[in-house]
Order: structure tokens, then C-alpha cells, then sequence
């Protein structure tokens, strides 16, 4: 699975560089990666019924997108923003806002970012077995 969402995240890149620079290479991976947890999220709960709560992903996929946000803002501000003169300090300042936004949304809910508590159909189901 990882090699087919590289070889996405390459075709990607190949396709969008050309158009939106560096821009186009980072979201060509941003959407390679986001696709292969997907793809891993529908796969664990079919074949192990693993159910991963919407709390856990959403925060973090919305932080990600906020610092995104900053980081373009900065680039297309700037005009053609192709360099790395304009490139890093976005990039730099999108991580940024990422950080700290995720750091203030685990302090406010009380998440941790480490799987843990999800427990799979079979688990559950010898759980609420009767003990013979």
C-alpha cells in the first residue's frame, strides 16, 4: 500500500510541479498521504472492525490544513512564490501554526496522539462473552 501511494505521491508532484512549483509538490504528497490513511482507516475496519474515532483525526487533519492555509497565504502573497527565498520561511511559519494549534488543541481536549483504546470486533466480542 505505502509503494502505491508513493508512486501517486511521485506521478502527483510530476504533474503539479510544473504548474504550481514547490506548491504543487507538497500538496501532491499532502494528498498522497492523506489518501493512503484513509485507505488504512476503511481497511482496518474491514478486515479487523477496528473503529478509529472521528476525534482522533479531525483535530489534527484541521491544524494541518490551518497551517497549510498560513503557508500558502505567505507564498502567493509574495507573487510567484516559487523560490525557496519565499518557500522555507512559509514553510516554516505553516509548521509553525501547526504546532501550536495542535498543541492547544491536545492541552484544551485532554487527547493523547498515541493510538490507544481502539479495540477490534473480535476483542469486543470475547469480551461480552459469557465466561464459561
Amino acid at each position: 500500500m505505502t509503494a502505491a501511494f508513493m508512486i501517486v505521491a511521485v506521478g502527483g508532484a510530476v504533474l503539479l510541479e510544473h504548474r504550481f512549483g514547490l506548491t504543487g509538490i507538497a500538496f501532491a504528497i499532502l494528498f498522497s498521504t492523506a489518501a493512503r490513511a484513509l485507505c488504512r482507516r476503511l481497511l482496518l475496519r474491514h478486515f479487523h472492525e477496528v473503529q478509529i474515532p472521528a476525534s482522533y483525526w479531525t483535530a489534527p487533519l484541521a491544524t494541518a490544513a490551518a497551517g497549510l492555509a498560513i503557508a500558502e497565504a505567505l507564498i502567493w502573497s509574495f507573487g510567484s512564490g516559487r523560490g525557496f527565498a519565499i518557500a522555507i520561511p512559509a514553510a516554516l511559519a505553516g509548521l509553525a501554526v501547526y504546532g501550536i494549534a495542535l498543541f492547544v488543541w491536545v492541552r484544551a481536549s485532554g487527547e493523547n496522539l498515541l493510538p490507544q483504546g481502539f479495540v477490534s470486533g473480535e476483542a469486543r466480542d470475547a469480551a461480552e462473552a459469557p465466561a464459561q
